[in-house]
């Protein structure tokens, strides 16, 4: 088997190994999993190694997020390469910098990107400080189902905080989880 050859048609460049994005063991991996599955759509194997890199990260430096960056907008699959991006810009270790060049970057894709790296940014507010009432002010009117399901998992979230989100919460299924949890805990505070 020519290994180069095989790279080339999953649509991977040699940047991909520099940068430790992908090894010659995925990309074995990927071509048995693509013989036996029959996947022609070589993008979902692009994004996978993008994923599998993600999972197994828990820091990067500036220049190994600069590759993942440079390795997505080089893509030839747009939409694809947006969502590696988005799934890049979720990174909780991302540093401040590193988020302000994911997010920069992921403009490229268009209009859909600035409720995205709204989102992204308001998750790390709330990884990172105490949900003071601006903060939930801020989350709730995002109208956002993913930022209010990030809201449920925060420990500082009150029963005036949970009301709110019984009443304003992004999608009906929301308000009523909210509604839910306003019976089903003892609260303090009430």
């Amino acid at each position: 088997m020519n290994l180069e050859k095989e790279m080339l048609r999953f649509g991977y460049t040699r940047k991909w190994f520099d940068s430790g994005i992908l090894s010659e063991e995925k990309l074995l991996g990927q071509i048995e999993a693509q013989r036996v599955e029959g996947d022609a759509d070589y993008e979902h194997y692009r994004y996978a190694a993008f994923r599998e890199w993600l999972k197994a990260s828990t820091s990067a430096d500036d220049h190994s997020v600069s590759c993942y960056i440079e390795l997505a907008l080089s893509d030839g699959n747009s939409i694809m390469a947006g969502s590696a991006l988005a799934d890049l810009m979720d990174a909780a270790w991302l540093t401040d910098s590193q988020f302000a060049s994911v997010a920069e970057q992921i403009t490229k894709f268009g209009g859909w990107t600035s409720k995205r790296i709204s989102r992204a940014a308001l998750g790390r507010e709330l990884r990172r400080m105490p949900l003071t009432g601006t903060l939930f002010e801020k989350c709730i009117s995002q109208n956002d189902p993913a930022v209010h399901e990030l809201l449920f998992a925060h420990s500082d979230l009150t029963y005036a905080r949970m009301e709110a989100l019984s009443e304003r919460g992004a999608n009906k299924a929301l308000r009523n989880r909210a509604r839910e949890a306003l019976q089903g805990k003892r609260w303090l505070g009430k």
